[in-house]
């Protein structure tokens, strides 16, 4: 766990503001994620994993932390494609329609 933490703030000490709160961000959820994944309680109990239902905190919340980092990872390489591209709106807009529009 401290090797995410340090890898998402550690690495990338010359980036801006705007891209260092989605960072942290996704950091404190991948944070939150993680004892769960290695501390399944029923991780060979069928039955017992059937009988949980979507009621608890990280089956809800697994789908939206999902589609968050998905944004973001989405986001940077629109970012990173605009920079190469010499700021050319041209060659990000149809993506960026993509990804707001699917």
């Amino acid at each position: 766990m401290i090797q995410v933490l340090s890898h998402c703030y550690g690495d990338y000490v010359e980036q801006h503001l705007t891209m260092e709160l989605p960072r942290g961000a996704t950091a404190r959820m991948l944070f939150l994620m993680i004892p769960w994944i290695i501390f399944v309680l029923h991780f060979q109990d069928l039955e017992g994993a059937i009988a949980l239902n979507s009621t608890k905190w990280w089956q809800i919340a697994n789908p939206i932390m999902v589609a968050t980092i998905g944004l973001y990872v989405q986001v940077f390489f629109l970012r990173r494609l605009w920079v190469v591209s010499m700021r050319n709106i041209w060659h990000v807009l149809p993506i960026a329609v993509v990804l707001v529009v699917g």
